[in-house]
């Protein structure tokens, strides 16, 4: 029981820390937030939805594992290849976002949408939450494979909500925190170049996958 325990507050610790460590859980909502006028509450949606995405795709692959026999240690086979494919996605997306900030610096032209979706922030969402869904989640991993090697299911659900609702709300934190202070940045520059400065801080993001 005291190693159940451990495990749980490591799990909430670990999720609050992981998602601070890591500005690629946030910076690139608060960036495309700030770019294409979006609420802080609206990119801190956003944020849920792909963290969502993000653990669900993990624990989908670990329940096709415990399905098919090969257990949670499935992690170790597709974890490297989902993330390898989610970095380059990331990579691209964050290529194609900069060139897009670039032309509509250069062509004057700030066609901004306030209070719904346009089709470019579908797809800006869409592309974020496609990423996410393919990163691998390396520390929960390691979390679930001591109680799963003991079948301990209802330790694994625990372990995992814990680990889920901190770096969930960790995220939904941060964004909304950084959207908030951005929006009070208002310039005549900003207002031209910003999506190209968003799609500057995607690629910064991407490359920190990568390092």
């Amino acid at each position: 029981m005291d190693s159940f325990w451990a495990l749980f507050a490591s799990a909430a610790g670990l999720g609050v820390l992981h998602t601070l460590a890591g500005p690629e859980h946030y910076l690139p909502f608060a960036a495309i937030a700030k770019a294409r006028g979006w609420t802080p509450l609206r990119a801190s949606m956003a944020a849920l939805a792909c963290g969502a995405g993000h653990l669900l795709s993990s624990l989908a692959i670990a329940a096709v594992g415990v399905l098919v026999g090969a257990g949670v240690g499935i992690f170790k086979d597709v974890d490297p290849i989902r993330g390898d494919v989610g970095k380059w996605i990331f990579l691209l997306f964050s290529i194609l976002y900069f060139a897009y900030g670039i032309f509509k610096g250069i062509s004057k032209n700030r066609r901004r949408s306030r209070g719904s979706f346009t089709a470019f922030d579908k797809a800006s969402f869409g592309m974020l939450f496609v990423v996410f869904a393919l990163g691998p989640c390396e520390i929960l991993t390691p979390l679930v494979m001591y109680p799963a090697s003991h079948f301990d299911w209802v330790a694994v659900l625990f372990i995992t909500l814990a680990f889920t609702i901190s770096t969930l709300a960790t995220m939904a934190a941060c964004v909304a925190l950084l959207s908030a202070g951005l929006k009070s940045f208002e310039t005549e520059k900003l207002e031209l170049w910003g999506e190209a400065l968003a799609g500057a801080v995607l690629i910064v993001c991407s490359g920190i996958m990568f390092a």
